[in-house]
Parts: structure tokens; C-alpha cells; sequence
């Protein structure tokens, strides 16, 4: 009988084609806020000037026909949307064997590439969010306080048009599908959430989305016109040989994504967080 050592030799060895996902957060900020003015840029620098035409006054009521009258000048405030900015990502693949053995790692690496070139642009648009109002010391999210969101917007005129978005982490996630008007089929026929744990239905006027990138208890209350994004469209995609420089079989995989970014109102978005 052969020996463990001695069977070695002839024991094969294959990479699997399928390959094990890792867990990695699901994105989709930049999709919810608007793009309206994308098509205006084509490289690094390029600016789009958007003007907006505020209301210089109220409308006058006269009593008769010879009261005089007021009249008001416009008023244009000129908003800037530049892409100064691009979303990097690259990788040195120095493992060729495996690189070569696996038909799908090339599609998995573009894949990585993408998500964290999406990622870091999902990121930079929470970073860049800058309430004029918000409210603190929430460590749960309720209906009351989503109810005061929807109030905070409707005072400052925000369009309730069905396109208002709560954006909330996980936690503030697990408060609300437990609110029993939420989940109940009694006060909503359509409701799936104690089946699927999803929000699919509007939440007082605001679609929900579940954010990892959040901080923990925190959710944000906008309308998309609030922050206007410009964004190359599809990451640009190049491989380089790197034998020459490291003597073994090897590429740099990398991507770029140029975009611009202007918060235009801070009176469109609203702030609820625990610290």
C-alpha cells in the first residue's frame, strides 16, 4: 500500500472556475442624487456654469386701477459644476498562475476595480453633504422623526414629488422594520418587510435605502436635485505590462473615473444622527 507521501506526486491540483464572493457594500449613492448636467462634460477641468433665478419680491395686490405699482429685478445666482476630481484603482498582478489558471479572474478583477472605483465616489458624495439643518443624539430611528424630516422640507419648500430619498445605515435599518405600522399588513396591504426584511414601499413620501458606507445611526433626508454630479461615463480601463520591470510574468490592472461634484442646496437635505 502506497503512503500519503508517496501518493503525493500524482495527486492533481486545479483551480476551481467559480469563484468565492467576498462581501463587499452594496453602493448606488451617486444614483440618487441628479446627473442633469452629465452630458456638458467630456475631460479634466471642463466647468458647467448653471444659472438659477431667484424671487426678488412678492406679487403686489392692487385695489384699484390707479394704484401704482412696484416692480422687482431678477435676481441670477450663477452655481458651478467642474470635474476637478477622478476615482483611481489599480492592481499589480504578480500571481500569474493563478492570474492564467482561473478563464474568470480577469472579469473578477475589472469587477473590483468597478466597485471600488464606484465606492470611493459613493463616499466622496457623503462626505460632501452638508446639511443647513440636522438633529442629533438619535440613537433609534422612529417614525416621529421621519415624519419631522418630511416636515423640515416641506417648510423649506422642497418638492414633494414622489423623488424623496432616506438614506439609513443598517441600524437605523433594524429600528424600522419593527415599527409595526411599517410592517403590518393591516395598515399597509402591500407590505412584505417582516417577510423580506426590505423597505420597498415609501416611507412617509421617502423611497428607503440601506447604506453600509454610513456611519452607524445615521440617515439622510433629501430630494436629488440637492447635490448635482457629472461623471465620465464607464470607468476607463487600461493594462500594462510590467515583465520588463519585474522579470516575471505580471500586468497593472488599473481604472479612472473622472466626475465633478457641487452641493447646490443644503435647504433640500436634512440630518438625523446619534452623535
Amino acid at each position: 500500500m502506497l503512503t500519503k507521501a508517496e501518493y503525493s506526486p500524482i495527486i492533481k491540483e486545479v483551480w476551481a472556475e467559480e469563484f468565492y464572493e467576498e462581501l463587499r457594500p452594496q453602493l448606488g449613492v451617486a444614483s440618487l442624487i441628479q446627473d442633469e448636467y452629465e452630458g456638458e462634460i467630456k475631460a479634466w477641468g471642463d466647468t458647467v456654469h448653471v444659472s438659477q433665478l431667484q424671487t426678488p419680491g412678492r406679487a403686489q395686490i392692487r385695489r384699484n386701477d390707479n394704484e401704482a405699482y412696484n416692480t422687482q429685478q431678477p435676481i441670477f445666482v450663477n452655481k458651478d459644476l467642474i470635474v476637478d476630481r477622478s476615482a483611481f484603482y489599480g492592481v499589480d498582478v504578480t500571481n500569474w498562475a493563478e492570474y492564467q489558471g482561473n478563464p474568470k479572474a480577469q472579469e473578477k478583477i475589472r469587477k473590483l476595480l468597478g466597485h471600488e472605483i464606484a465606492r470611493a465616489v459613493d463616499e466622496e458624495i457623503i462626505d460632501a453633504i452638508n446639511p443647513a439643518a440636522s438633529k442629533s443624539g438619535q440613537s433609534a430611528m422612529s417614525k416621529a422623526l421621519i415624519a419631522e424630516a418630511s416636515r423640515v422640507l416641506d417648510v423649506n419648500n422642497v418638492p414633494d414629488d414622489g423623488s424623496r430619498i432616506a438614506i439609513i445605515d443598517p441600524y437605523y435599518k433594524e429600528d424600522l422594520i419593527q415599527i409595526n405600522e411599517f410592517i403590518s399588513r393591516d395598515f399597509n396591504p402591500t407590505s412584505s418587510v417582516f417577510l423580506s426584511g426590505s423597505i420597498k414601499d415609501p416611507v412617509y413620501g421617502f423611497k428607503v435605502y440601506v447604506s453600509n458606507l454610513l456611519p452607524q445611526n445615521t440617515a439622510y433626508f433629501w430630494h436629488p436635485s440637492f447635490m448635482q454630479i457629472a461623471m465620465q461615463r464607464g470607468a476607463e480601463y487600461k493594462e500594462m505590462d510590467l515583465e520588463a520591470s519585474t522579470n516575471v510574468p505580471s500586468k497593472r490592472v488599473r481604472a479612472e473615473n473622472l466626475f465633478g461634484l457641487e452641493q447646490f442646496d443644503n435647504k433640500r437635505v436634512y440630518k438625523i444622527y446619534n452623535t
